[in-house]
């Protein structure tokens, strides 16, 4: 079964940022499943994007892969978050989503070095 990956951002789809960020996904890992969650999340709304992922993601199957880019694409010095919680996976900007998503500390949390 190919690799599932869903998106929730504020990138919006009147442009090319969106189809950008999924065709490097896609350029890495060509039989993934990107699903799009959600581009419209208003713009550096984390309390949004952090409602979204909370009823959204327990209804994709375990080991699914979350991407979170929500206030974060323009601020140099964000730091990011890698994490396991509930056999789920989750990347995106260290800015305290997953903290109100989650509402409880995470299994593992990493903080990859980029």
């Amino acid at each position: 079964m190919a690799q599932i990956i869903t998106l929730t951002t504020d990138l919006g789809t009147r442009d090319h940022y969106a189809a950008t960020l999924k065709g490097a996904m896609y350029r890495h890992c060509a039989d993934c499943n990107v699903v799009d969650v959600s581009h419209h999340v208003n713009a550096f709304n984390i309390g949004e994007a952090a409602f979204i992922l909370r009823n959204v993601y327990q209804d994709f199957p375990a080991g699914t892969i979350h991407i979170l880019s929500v206030s974060d694409h323009d601020d140099a010095d964000c730091r990011y978050l890698a994490i396991k919680h509930n056999d789920h996976y989750f990347i995106g900007s260290d800015n305290g989503v997953f903290s109100m998503a989650f509402g409880e500390e995470p299994e593992l949390a990493y903080e990859p070095d980029l």
